[in-house]
């Protein structure tokens, strides 16, 4: 049985691109969340409030490749290549046609489509369309760009099922290695933050808008105060391998993927189901033959929505009980949609590399319907060896990933 290993990583996120130092300031109580100012002009539209990460300038990629992409594939592409140097694969091993990219987004470019929209509009027609339009819009754009940008000449595999995009390109990857069907993926997802995806939210009445003023209080995972959630952007690429392939090249790696699953609700398109997120659990817990009581670390999806939240926490207490530590990354630094999935797997090997749990940023007086679960309110130092990252999406989208730290 082959097995697959995670040996490098790179992420952007509002709170920055350094993967310890971002770590770091969550566990200082650090958030990413601002106050968008653009957004008073956007009419019927009542958040304010967003996770704006680095400007990336995409400099070191060439202007050939660089002119296909839009703000969400630079990030996409930035973070691969950060990787690409310290990776050892050589140009043989890029050209083999057994490295390929798994890689998701909620869709593709989105400033690049009202762009084009609001020109049209106008009466010009396909005036403001040039001959890359249409490479920074479709929904694969983030996939497309990271093999061009790195020379793969593998599968490449897209997901863009909005939350779980990341976790499902992880999670395709990884079976793409143990089918045999690849020696390494660049897995990942990113997302641009844009008035539109925040007002989906918005439209549906599950945006945070009482926190604009104090955007550093919102979203509040799990508290009785929360009032929705907080759109961020950013990306987040995993170079995962087979772990024979890897110990040839002398990779260094840093963690074991031993379980994922993905599956649906099929109950309704947005209203979150603890039925399924308990069986996307199951699934993944029998695949890496653990119990319950062997997971040391749940990082929740928990994005600060009333509904999603509490079905969440409940699904935690029916299999965990109240033994297993429980955290959300999103206090920090809001919702990254199609990255989120990658951007919390790395933190959460972060947190394995040091022996610590951050905390769940704002949860200061838990939800009563959240409760019973152990809820990390302030970093805990505890060793951790198996770890579960949950994310769940529209559409009755489940995933979850089991992770362990590499000791041997």
């Amino acid at each position: 049985m082959k097995r697959v290993v995670i040996t490098d990583y790179a992420f952007i996120t509002p709170l920055g691109n350094n993967a310890q130092e971002v770590l770091t300031k969550m566990l200082e109580g650090a958030s990413g969340i601002s106050y968008i100012k653009e957004w008073e002009n956007i009419p019927h539209m009542e958040t304010r409030v967003g996770g704006v990460a680095p400007q990336v300038s995409g400099e070191n990629i060439p202007r050939k490749i660089r002119k296909s992409m839009s703000r969400i594939s630079l990030m996409a592409a930035e973070t691969a290549l950060e990787i690409l140097p310290r990776s050892k694969l050589t140009e043989k091993d890029l050209k083999s046609g057994r490295v390929g990219v798994s890689y998701g987004s909620t869709m593709g470019g989105v400033e690049a489509l009202t762009t084009f929209f609001n020109t049209y509009f106008e009466g010009k027609g396909l005036e403001g369309m040039t001959s890359n339009t249409f490479l920074k819009i479709m929904s694969h754009t983030c996939a497309a760009n990271v093999a061009l940008a790195l020379g793969t000449l593998g599968r490449i595999v897209c997901s863009c099922s909005a939350c779980t995009s990341a976790s499902q390109s992880i999670g395709f990857g990884y079976e793409s290695i143990l089918l045999d069907k690849a020696d390494a993926m660049f897995c990942g997802g990113a997302e641009e933050l844009h008035f539109i995806t925040s007002g989906v939210f918005d439209r549906l009445m599950s945006a945070s808008i009482k926190y604009n003023n104090t955007p550093h209080k919102t979203p509040r995972p799990f508290d009785k105060d929360r009032d929705g959630v907080v759109c961020s952007e950013g990306a987040g690429t995993l170079l995962i391998e087979d772990l024979e392939f890897a110990k040839k090249r002398g990779a260094n790696i840093l963690a074991e993927i031993i379980g994922f699953s993905t599956n649906a609700e099929g109950t309704h398109m947005t209203s979150p189901s603890q039925q399924g997120m308990r069986e996307a659990t199951r699934m993944a817990l029998s695949q890496s033959n653990l119990d319950p009581e062997n997971i040391d670390y749940i990082n929740a999806h928990a994005t600060g929505t009333i509904s999603g939240d509490i079905a969440e926490a409940k699904m935690i207490y029916e299999i965990f009980g109240n033994n297993v530590p429980v955290s959300s990354s999103k206090g920090h630094m809001g919702h990254t949609l199609g990255a989120c999935g990658a951007i919390e797997a790395i933190l959460c090997i972060e947190m394995m590399k040091r022996g610590i749990i951050h905390q769940t940023l704002n949860l200061e007086n838990i939800d009563e319907a959240c409760s019973g679960i152990f809820h990390v309110t302030s970093p805990i130092r505890k060793n951790l060896k198996f770890v579960i990252s949950n994310n769940f999406a529209f559409g009755g989208i489940n995933t979850v990933l089991i992770l362990k730290k590499w000791n041997e």
